[in-house]
């Protein structure tokens, strides 16, 4: 794992003192984790484990990556249209950029030739292609009532759940609770990935 990592650029972000990302029954560990190029890890401002209810055994993980050099765009490219022209453009430049690979000799150099790289791909998709105002951009949503209504019930039978658990000595009225929990959590699962799909092939 830490050659294949480090034969590809990259960089864990996880934090081992912030606490497992997996918490079960009978077992706990680290399986999720959050990889980035490192030539991007100095935007990484903050990670951690959310301590929240997320109705799974793996934990919600939060991070921040702030790039101040990228602002948000009101368009985007139509790339079906100058393809030729981009291309040409950075045709012109690959002669300088293969000369100047060849110099580099660590990773500051590197990093930098890879900034200078992007950077000539931008201009060149500036002065080649289209823009389209992004108001009409087709939107990925998959979050519907359905799923509202049942996250919420699984919501509303855990916390039936921990209060039988913590001040019910009936054990029968616990594992009850708990099982109508993880029956509706199940359900949740299910209908999640299922909305999800149908999602996808309809974007």
């Amino acid at each position: 794992m830490s050659e294949f990592m480090a034969s590809k650029n990259l960089h864990i972000c996880n934090i081992p003192k912030y606490g497992p990302t997996f918490i079960s029954s009978i077992h706990q560990g680290f399986p999720d984790l959050t990889i980035i190029n490192n030539s991007i890890s100095n935007y990484l401002k903050n990670w951690g484990v959310l301590d929240t209810q997320s109705h799974s055994d793996h934990k919600y993980i939060y991070f921040k990556l702030e790039v101040e050099d990228i602002p948000e765009a009101d368009f985007y490219f139509k790339s079906k249209y100058g393809q030729k022209k981009f291309l040409n453009f950075i045709k012109k430049h690959l002669h300088s950029f293969k000369t100047k690979l060849n110099k580099v000799d660590n990773i500051v150099y590197f990093n930098q030739y890879v900034k200078d790289f992007i950077d000539m791909i931008k201009r060149a998709a500036f002065k080649t292609l289209k823009k389209k105002p992004k108001r009409i951009v087709q939107r990925f949503s998959f979050w519907s009532e359905d799923l509202r209504v049942a996250r919420s019930r699984v919501s509303k039978l855990f916390k039936i759940y921990l209060r039988n658990k913590s001040i019910n000595n009936n054990q029968v009225l616990v594992q009850s609770s708990g099982s109508a929990y993880r029956k509706a959590r199940a359900g949740y699962k299910k209908l999640l990935v299922q909305t999800k799909k149908k999602a996808w092939e309809a974007y």
